[in-house]
């Protein structure tokens, strides 16, 4: 059966591009990640890849990660299935801009 991921792509610390696909296992998706890594590196040395899993209580949570730096700050271990409804603004939330609710975070 086919799981569905959310590939979140970094470039310095932040969400630039996300990707929402389904692999079968989680050896076809650390493989998706792994590829997806490789070609964003060839441009961006800085990038790596931050991947969700969604749950069975609809909620996305991290699940691998490939070239993630550890003093990059993740502001959303988790989301919930409903803030994907608005894909455009999903790089916005992760990023901690924006809040599930679509509200702008004033910081």
């Amino acid at each position: 059966m086919n799981k569905r991921y959310i590939f979140a792509v970094y470039v310095n610390g932040k969400v630039c591009k996300v990707y929402d696909w389904f692999c079968e296992t989680d050896r076809e998706m650390k493989l998706q990640a792994c590829a997806l890594c490789a070609g964003v590196r060839a441009f961006k040395k800085s990038a790596g890849i931050l991947v969700y899993k969604l749950q069975e209580d609809r909620t996305f949570l991290v699940c691998h990660s490939v070239n993630f730096n550890n003093s990059w700050y993740i502001h959303q271990y988790a989301f919930p299935l409903s803030a994907v409804e608005n894909f455009q603004m999903l790089p916005d939330i992760l990023n901690g801009k924006v809040n599930e609710n679509k509200e702008i975070i004033n910081k």
